[in-house]
């Protein structure tokens, strides 16, 4: 599908759900960025790699607030629907809310003691204490 025939549906498509037009200018910025970066690497829209997806969403959203990731996943949303396929963007996650490997660790009542003490030491040296 040609580059100029998809996004003229897509503004058609977003003037038929009565965007604003910022938020169209927003939608449409997206939209051509994805193309771009797609065609760069030689990569079809219909059927992105799933490794790839993140690649590219990190890059779009990368230190922008959570609700220019929301405006990125629909206008990613309103993509797909328009290809009529899967959204291979459905499932990444704005870094607020990214799921972390987050070690927890305990610490005994020995360890704690241990550090309070050093902490009064420091103090009592320090603020005369």
């Amino acid at each position: 599908m040609a580059e100029n025939s998809l996004v003229e549906r897509l503004i058609t498509a977003a003037e038929e759900r009565h965007l604003s037009p910022n938020t169209l200018t927003a939608y449409r910025r997206t939209w051509l960025k994805l193309i771009a970066w797609s065609a760069a690497e030689g990569l079809t829209l219909q059927i992105l790699p799933t490794e790839r997806v993140g690649e590219f969403y990190e890059e779009a959203t990368r230190g922008r607030s959570a609700s220019h990731h929301l405006q990125v996943k629909a206008a990613l949303a309103l993509l797909y629907d328009i290809l009529d396929t899967t959204n291979p963007f459905a499932q990444c996650e704005a870094p607020k809310f990214a799921r972390k490997n987050i070690e927890l660790r305990y610490h005994t009542a020995s360890q704690l003691a241990t550090c309070y003490v050093s902490c009064a030491r420091i103090a009592a040296a320090t603020l005369g204490i």
